[in-house]
């Protein structure tokens, strides 16, 4: 039974890292010409290996590969993916700083898409999660101010009106909390 399973894994474990090389092989032996696809394809290659890594468990592995990916096109669509889903398995994870850093690269490269809403609201999660209760109120501004009209801006409002009363302010959080629902109704 037991060792049955991790003979499985191992061998799933080799069969990803077996894929990815063969495609970064594949990308030394072709030319220069190609250079955009091989991106694309070494990319995919690196997504799919971290969405396999994540469904046996191996948060490191999922991981790595997906940072990997960022570092070789930090601005594609499989780039937002990979910066979320990293993000979000370092904060389930409780390693704050770490998603903190993910959820950033996906503000920073994806500052128009709605998907860097959450992105926000992570990285305030993440300010308050370590107790830095003014962090998380700024970060969480941004959420409310940038996407009003997001579901995550909800959130945002209620994680202000925490944070303010962490910080001992809870008469300026009811009171900030009020103006941001005036000025951004949702």
């Amino acid at each position: 039974g037991q060792f049955r399973g991790l003979k499985l894994e191992r061998r799933a474990r080799r069969k990803i890292d077996v894929r990815v090389q063969q495609q970064a092989d594949h990308e030394d032996r072709a030319g220069q010409g190609a250079k955009f696809r091989q991106h694309a394809d070494r990319a995919q290659a690196l997504y799919q290996a971290g969405m396999c890594y994540e469904r046996l468990n191996q948060n490191r592995h999922a991981v790595d590969r997906w940072t990997t990916l960022t570092k070789i096109d930090s601005t594609s669509a499989l780039a937002e993916k990979a910066w979320s889903r990293a993000g979000d398995v370092y904060f389930t994870t409780g390693h704050y700083t770490e998603a903190q850093q993910c959820y950033q690269g996906l503000v920073k490269h994806f500052g128009e898409s709605k998907g860097v809403a959450v992105g926000w609201l992570r990285i305030a999660q993440c300010h308050y999660n370590t107790s830095d209760y003014a962090g998380a109120v700024e970060a969480y501004s941004q959420v409310i101010t940038r996407y009003p009209d997001h579901a995550a801006a909800a959130d945002a409002k209620r994680g202000i009106e925490q944070a303010l009363y962490q910080l001992g302010q809870r008469k300026d959080g009811e009171a900030t909390l009020a103006e941001l629902v005036e000025r951004f109704p949702t």
